[in-house]
């Protein structure tokens, strides 16, 4: 690596040189989650004067004092800022299903209230530096995750900003202070830019840009160097982080190295995308993650434990230090180039105001790595080796056959005990598998007859883990070599062009038939398109799109044609969706196949056309399902489908995918199958994404497999079905992907070789697949006190009960299953362990 250091980007303005001290505190304007109740600070019903506008103690006893302290031990040297989470609910409009807008009528006295917080910190001697107008406006306007806030649009909010914040802030002397927009997530950056700083006035108000790391897998880091490269002249600053967890997570989890590497990737990554700062979430929580009204808790970089007095700093506040410490104010961001990162070192360099250079770099790897750096200027070369990343995880067999005794009792101190109960029964399973992409096939086909037998065999053969399952695009995917759509003819009004391609006839069809022929279950096969022709489609310049209402009936038609193209191939659907991804192209586009539809627009084209075309043309009996995207958008959508009485008699099920679910609780499954209990609940598509500075494939990660294993106990302990899996089988690189989208895949092809690896991913769906056949029902579980271990049961329709468990954790458990028929059973269960017993 060669340090550059006449190539210079961004300032680092936000980080303290003194120890580890923050230079930036950011402070709710009233309250948020993070507080033991919800309120506001004026509460009183349409106070049009904020006659009884006050702070609380949480300001007075808790915030001011502390903040006070942090400013004398860093010299005066803390920026604040502030946002607010929502007003008072009295200024809202709140609809039924939570979300909320501020009324037009209260745009001035909002304006009013942000200036009164300003004054009441000024009289106690606290001056912020910046504010943003609102955190996360799109939680309130797109969803509502059960806690304080707020929607905005972009257009919303320019509004408000010009016509009666930056007036106020104006006219009562703090116009000084830097105004940002958004604060929000990154998936939203280039929409609001565009959308505030094409203003004029909004242009010349605002300082920066606010952005939040919760959704950065989904969204490309080049996103910063786009909003960079048409406003340079604007900062970009990072306003919220943390860890988030499932259901079946504990939220603090002490120590934990691998949430310290997400803060370190996060940080280098950014930085090296013109980002001038990083701001964590909470300071300190507690053992529980909290406290937080809404019982939203997560983890932070220093952990009080008040019974005893202390606290712990856990490997984010080390992941931070290696900035705050070295990376003081005024730093800026040079060049340090590589001609090979091959071992994937996450690098980013400063030099300081001194006048000294920063090289940090991450190893998150299993193995030592040796780094040259060279420094044009010293002519000197440091040669060094980073300590290991983290400890060499212990080798493991990826399976394990064991046979255990049965106790008519059995009582071990410090077990955790484990109730099977059969009559306790929940959903019936469908399956699992994964998708037979064009890039899973043409990576099948790389290899030899042979060997291609063997990796089908891997997944779908009774000797393999006899997976139920296959989902097939309708055309191109991102997982393809090239964009195209089954009839690129302009203006082909009878789809007279319409043609399955090369990549059906070669590839999909060959394998989904010989893996078909290998499997001793019916496989079932479900489609979604990703996007119509071009040319049926409004395409908006940010790339974003919409299929035009004068091709709705022609799209339908597009389906049958395809169904029908199949079953001349002999290959017969179960089910379709009617969009992968609907929010893709309607609220963000990623760069690649994708078409838009709100819950609305969906509703009339599946009620006036797809269904009854499908009806006419003998499809009547596919299953179809709707939404096909994230769990945060499940119960909005499920609310508009399913309460159109057409609709509820048609659709079969609701599709999810499982990227977003850190930011939706999993109750939202709960919440749909209790307003719609015929429905069942599908996982559709899953993968281990990765950031810009990681290898998309990481051979023999555990960690990811665990992230399969947690999810898929989680979401079968709340009423889904089955679970199916993104590409069958990827390359090393993660493709081919022509919008080099590239992810990690359970199964990796090693064409040069004539080989495949079965990852870890792999070995988490056998604990399903296998086990757990179509047909099984989920049973009972019960426990007073779980020791973290996730746990769900199932029995099989041949009375065989399954218990599934996983420890994430770092240390050896020992469990005790009782079954009231069988009797007890003894179960070691090591440290980062899978299991599955089964009780014959």
């Amino acid at each position: 690596m060669t340090v550059i250091v006449q190539v210079v980007y961004e300032k680092i303005a936000y980080f303290s040189p003194e120890g580890l001290e923050y230079s930036f505190v950011r402070v709710p304007i009233g309250g948020s989650d993070f507080s033991t109740h919800y309120y506001a600070y004026d509460d009183v019903v349409n106070d049009s004067i904020l006659r009884y506008f006050n702070l609380t103690e949480e300001d007075y006893l808790l915030k001011i004092p502390n903040i006070k302290r942090a400013q004398s031990l860093s010299n005066g040297k803390v920026k604040l800022f502030t946002t607010a989470w929502s007003a008072p609910d009295w200024m809202k409009n709140i609809q039924t299903n939570g979300r909320s807008s501020l009324k037009p009528e209260y745009y001035q006295l909002w304006a009013d209230y942000y200036i009164k917080f300003l004054d009441a910190y000024a009289a106690e001697d606290i001056r912020f530096w910046g504010l943003t107008p609102q955190n996360e406006p799109s939680h309130g306007n797109l969803f509502y995750s059960g806690f304080n806030s707020m929607g905005w649009t972009a257009d919303q909010q320019l509004e408000w900003v010009v016509g009666n914040l930056a007036p106020n802030l104006e006219e009562n002397g703090y116009s000084n202070l830097e105004l940002m927009i958004l604060d929000d997530q990154r998936i939203f950056l280039n929409a609001w830019v565009d959308t505030i700083f094409q203003n004029e006035t909004a242009n010349k108000v605002t300082s920066g840009v606010a952005i939040h790391w919760y959704l950065d897998f989904i969204s490309s880091a080049n996103h910063l160097d786009t909003a960079h490269e048409a406003f340079p002249d604007k900062f970009l600053l990072y306003t919220e982080a943390c860890i988030t967890h499932i259901s079946t997570q504990v939220p603090v989890y002490l120590g934990s190295w691998n949430r310290g590497e997400r803060y370190m990737s996060s940080i280098i990554e950014v930085t090296n995308h013109w980002v001038t700062g990083w701001v964590d979430w909470n300071l300190v929580l507690d053992l529980d993650g909290g406290p937080n009204w809404a019982n939203n808790t997560v983890d932070a970089p220093i952990i009080v434990n008040a019974t005893a007095d202390e606290f712990y700093k856990q490997p984010m506040f080390y992941a931070l230090a290696h900035f705050s410490k070295f990376v003081p104010p005024g730093s800026v961001h040079i060049g340090l180039e590589t001609e090979n990162n091959s071992n994937f070192i996450e690098n980013v360099a400063f030099v300081t105001e001194d006048g000294l250079k920063v090289i940090i770099l991450q190893n998150k790897g299993y193995t030592n790595q040796s780094v040259v750096i060279r420094d044009v200027d010293k002519e000197y070369v440091v040669d060094f080796v980073p300590d290991k990343s983290k400890l060499q995880e212990k080798k493991r067999i990826p399976t394990n056959v064991l046979e255990w005794s049965l106790v008519r009792r059995m009582d071990i101190a410090n077990a955790t005990y484990f109730q099977v109960n059969k009559n306790l029964t929940y959903q019936q399973i469908l399956g699992f598998g994964g998708a037979m992409t064009d890039s899973a096939a043409i990576n099948i086909n790389s290899l030899s007859e042979e060997t291609q037998n063997r990796l089908l065999s891997a997944y779908f053969s009774p000797e393999g883990i006899t997976y139920s399952f296959i989902r097939v695009p309708m055309g191109g995917a991102d997982f393809s070599t090239h964009y195209y759509a089954y009839d690129d003819v302009l203006n082909d009004s009878t789809l007279e062009h319409f043609n399955l391609t090369e990549e059906d006839y070669l590839f999909k069809i060959p394998n989904i038939k010989r893996a078909q022929s290998l499997s001793n279950v019916q496989l079932k096969l479900f489609t979604t398109a990703w996007s119509a022709p071009d040319w049926m489609k409004n395409i908006q310049a940010d790339g974003m799109s919409s299929l035009k209402p004068e091709y709705y009936q022609l799209w339908a038609d597009y389906y049958v044609k395809f169904l029908d193209a199949y079953v001349e191939e002999d290959v017969h659907f179960w089910g379709l969706t009617p969009q992968n991804e609907p929010s893709h192209g309607s609220l963000l586009y990623n760069g690649f196949n994708s078409m838009g539809w709100t819950a609305e627009q969906q509703m009339e084209w599946v009620v006036g056309n797809l269904a009854p075309t499908l009806e006419k043309n003998g499809y009547s009996d596919l299953e179809l399902m709707v939404l096909d995207d994230q769990r945060l958008f499940l119960t909005d959508w499920v609310d508009t489908l399913f309460k159109n009485e057409t609709i509820n008699q048609l659709a079969s099920g609701v599709a999810i995918h499982w990227y977003m679910d850190a930011y939706s609780s999993v109750n939202n499954l709960d919440t749909v199958h209790e307003a719609f209990p015929d429905k069942f609940l599908l996982y559709t598509e899953a993968s281990n994404l990765h950031s810009s500075r990681e290898a998309p494939v990481f051979l023999g990660s555990w960690s990811r497999g665990e992230a399969y294993m947690s999810s898929i106990i989680e979401v079968t302990n709340h009423w889904v079905t089955g679970w199916v899996d993104w590409n069958l089988a990827l390359d090393l690189d993660g493709g081919p992907n022509w919008a080099n989208n590239t992810v990690d895949s359970p199964i990796i092809v090693n064409a040069t070789a004539d080989e495949f690896y079965k990852q870890p991913m792999f070995y988490a769906l056998a604990h399903f697949s296998k086990f757990v056949p179509p047909g099984s029902v989920r049973i009972g579980l019960e426990t007073e006190n779980s020791n973290s271990i996730e746990n769900v049961a199932f029995l099989t329709e041949d009375g065989i009960k399954v218990i599934i468990l996983q420890n994430k954790k770092s240390t050896d458990q020992q469990v005790v299953i009782r079954d009231a028929e069988k009797g007890d059973v003894f179960v070691d269960v090591p440290a980062r362990s899978m299991h599955t017993i089964i009780c014959i």
